[in-house]
């Protein structure tokens, strides 16, 4: 360390030579007694604040809108299994076959107004899953694509896919693999 009066004046006086002297004596002491300069305190973060309140939890809709929701979601459940949802070969392109049941969809579901309606694709486990969680979300947005063409409040639609995640038969038989290839909707309250 260069003694403060050095470094003001750019020489060593005998002022200074003294301090750098007595600083040495002190550093080399130091070192050979096993003891080490003093580190320099660490200055503590501010404490923390308190965290933020939760915000209030929604409440719970009324009992009748709860009854409306599972009704719509009943017939348009029907609708979907009694129909034919279909897209091309690991395409979210619609299937022209599947017009009439999404027609019928999009009336079923314009008679539930205030309600919020989750489109959730599946797909079966053909491929990667990452695959597969991609294509069954872009089949869930074509199907919230022509249902809000057709009428339907989009601001109502939410398009979810699930992927593989939540097969409802085994993926042993292409008969089951289809099974896993669907479109489903739930309802509840907006």
């Amino acid at each position: 360390m260069v003694p403060s009066s050095e470094r003001r004046h750019g020489r060593r006086t005998p002022d200074s030579l003294r301090e750098g002297l007595q600083q040495s004596r002190e550093a080399g002491a130091a070192q050979r007694v096993g003891v080490r300069p003093a580190a320099p305190t660490a200055v503590s973060p501010p404490a923390a604040s308190p965290p933020a309140p939760e915000p209030p939890a929604k409440p719970a809709p009324p009992p009748e809108a709860v009854v409306k929701a599972k009704a719509c979601e009943d017939e348009l459940s029907t609708l979907a299994r009694a129909g034919l949802i279909q897209f091309r070969v690991g395409s979210a392109e619609l299937d022209s076959a599947s017009f009439e049941t999404l027609d019928k969809l999009a009336a079923a579901a314009k008679s539930c107004p205030a309600m919020h309606i989750e489109v959730g694709g599946h797909a079966s486990a053909e491929g990667g899953a990452e695959i597969n969680q991609q294509l069954s979300f872009r089949r869930a947005q074509s199907v919230v694509a022509y249902l809000s063409k057709a009428g339907v409040d989009a601001a109502l639609l939410e398009a979810i896919g699930y992927g593989t995640t939540r097969p409802i038969a085994p993926n042993d038989t292409v008969e089951n693999m289809a099974k896993n290839r669907r479109i489903e909707f739930t309802v509840r309250p907006k």
